[in-house]
């Protein structure tokens, strides 16, 4: 990465030492804050048009939030960011709205990997290239989610958008992009936002190690990832991970 890049180290906001090792990822900047309020102490913090960070402390764990904004272009912006300043482990999160009257909050998706329409990892790599989670995260967040009384799913990721802009203003009769997404074999997939493929593929290339997990909610509920306990969830996560690593 170019040091005169305008987004290097933030806009110049974070230094070496400023991140950790272990960073948490979401795509909304505004959870930043408040996702921060609940470690036991906030070390350093930054904040960079859609990038607002913190470094925080949750008993012995020494972790940094971060958001990557929307997009896989910009959660390309935030990895290499985070690596290059001491980011080794990352995983994302992310409350997903669901058009249900029936609340949806006893399981959370665990990510496999993911089938990459985020567009901005064929920057990086050809599409052959996969977007892989480590096997030690996935196992970390299944033994989390599980203590936390919630069944996990473990499930490749569409990530995509939702929706295409023209879809509504289609043809009679023509079958666009998005619409063949939801078709076989991509409806055994579970959706999710753009972000996961260019993480997960850009932790395999620069061999770190990354997950991503999702809670799906009723679309009348607060979609904050404070109160699907994914923040505990994600803390226990990584406390599991850094036994294992220890241990091997």
């Amino acid at each position: 990465m170019r040091s005169e890049y305008f987004h290097d180290a933030f806009g110049g906001e974070a230094t070496e030492g400023d991140i950790a090792n272990k960073v948490l990822l979401i795509s909304d900047p505004m959870q930043i804050p408040s996702l921060a309020a609940t470690s036991d102490v906030i070390e350093s913090e930054f904040e960079h048009y859609e990038f607002v960070g913190r470094t925080c402390r949750w008993g012995n764990q020494r972790i940094s939030i971060c958001s990557t904004g929307l997009g896989g272009g910009s959660a390309s912006i935030a990895v290499d960011n985070l690596a290059s300043l001491g980011g080794s482990s990352f995983l994302y999160m992310h409350a997903q709205p669901e058009a249900s009257s029936i609340a949806v909050k006893s399981y959370v998706q665990v990510a496999l990997g993911a089938a990459r329409l985020d567009g901005a990892s064929l920057d990086y790599v050809p599409i052959e290239f996969p977007a892989a989670a480590d096997p030690l995260m996935v196992m970390a967040l299944c033994q989390s989610v599980r203590d936390h009384n919630l069944g996990p799913q473990r499930s490749i990721f569409l990530a995509s958008s939702r929706k295409s802009a023209h879809e509504e203003t289609a043809t009679p009769g023509s079958i666009t992009y998005h619409q063949r997404l939801t078709e076989e074999p991509f409806s055994s997939l579970v959706l999710a936002q753009p972000e996961v493929a260019t993480i997960l593929t850009l932790a395999t290339l620069y061999r770190l190690r990354a997950g991503a997990m999702q809670a799906t909610l009723p679309l009348q509920a607060t979609s904050g990832l404070i109160e699907v306990g994914l923040i505990d969830i994600a803390i226990d996560a990584y406390d599991y991970l850094s036994q294992w690593i220890e241990a091997t």
